[in-house]
């Protein structure tokens, strides 16, 4: 019985892995090429707040068999939020 339930539950990991590939090789392969992180935006009861951008690592394919990585840091989280207003 606990050879089934691995077996079972080995299969369905690897079947997640291989969707989470072929979805990441289709975003790869479209003529959008993001270069710096997507905005966060919350929403929640009516009321939206954007997140402020902290420390992050990013990188993008050039598509010239070159890539840019770009590794930012940011200030303690107090002092890049003071300026936003509260919902």
């Amino acid at each position: 019985m606990k050879k089934v339930f691995f077996l079972v539950l080995l299969a369905t990991i690897l079947s997640a892995c291989g969707q989470l590939v072929s979805e990441v090789n289709g975003a790869l392969n479209t003529n959008a090429i993001i270069k710096e992180p997507p905005e966060l935006k919350v929403s929640s009861n009516n009321n939206n707040v954007v997140a402020v951008l902290g420390t992050y690592s990013w990188s993008y394919d050039n598509r010239d068999e070159t890539s840019t990585a770009i590794e930012a840091d940011a200030d303690i989280p107090p002092r890049i939020v003071h300026h936003q207003e509260t919902p």
